[in-house]
């Protein structure tokens, strides 16, 4: 966004002074540049999900509350999000935590008809825990897997992973799912 932002903005001004042109061509300028325009704030956008402002100014819980309250009213599902510390974790730590967030939200709005999602998210100086529980139509675990190769929660695991952390979680058809995420983090915190 760095780069391609100022590229864009300068083809749009240089696009915008040409001149000479028949009233069709001038359309087509005008159209050019109103295009450049949404590719600019789309860029903005797709740049704040990857790392948003708030995350790397106040931190992964206020990030997270800051997340959930952007989720429209529309999609029906009540989100309670407790925190028990503003402790600050390293930034690799709190960006995939974040992204682990995002799938779970994503996850339960899209697949589980949960009628509420709890996310629980415990900072100590020496450990990171995420719990999140819904109670939504759960799944099996390696129906999953044979229908769509499990890659939502192979993503997970492997954000796990990257952390040094453990990954385990628990489902079942009519029960809801609960994932659990426990992360070692450095003593110089």
């Amino acid at each position: 966004h760095d780069e391609v932002g100022p590229l864009l903005s300068a083809i749009k001004i240089q696009i915008n002074y040409l001149q000479g042109l028949s009233v069709e061509d001038g359309q087509i300028i005008e159209k050019s540049s109103r295009y450049i325009d949404d590719i600019i704030k789309k860029m903005r956008e797709i740049s704040n999900d990857l790392l948003p402002n708030v995350l790397v100014r106040k931190g992964l819980s206020v990030a997270i509350q800051d997340f959930i309250d952007k989720i429209p009213s529309a999609a029906n599902l009540p989100i309670t999000f407790e925190c028990n510390s503003d402790l600050r974790a390293p930034a690799s730590i709190e960006v995939n935590v974040y992204r682990i967030v995002q799938e779970i939200v994503h996850n339960t709005l899209k697949h589980s008809k949960a009628t509420y999602l709890k996310i629980q998210l415990i900072i100590t100086p020496t450990a990171l825990r995420l719990a999140t529980e819904e109670n939504g139509i759960g799944f099996d675990y390696h129906d999953l897997v044979r229908k769509t190769g499990g890659l939502g929660l192979l993503n997970l695991q492997s954000r796990a992973e990257v952390m040094s952390g453990a990954f385990t979680f628990s489902s079942a058809k009519g029960k809801g799912t609960r994932y659990l995420f426990e992360i070692p983090l450095p003593s110089a915190l």
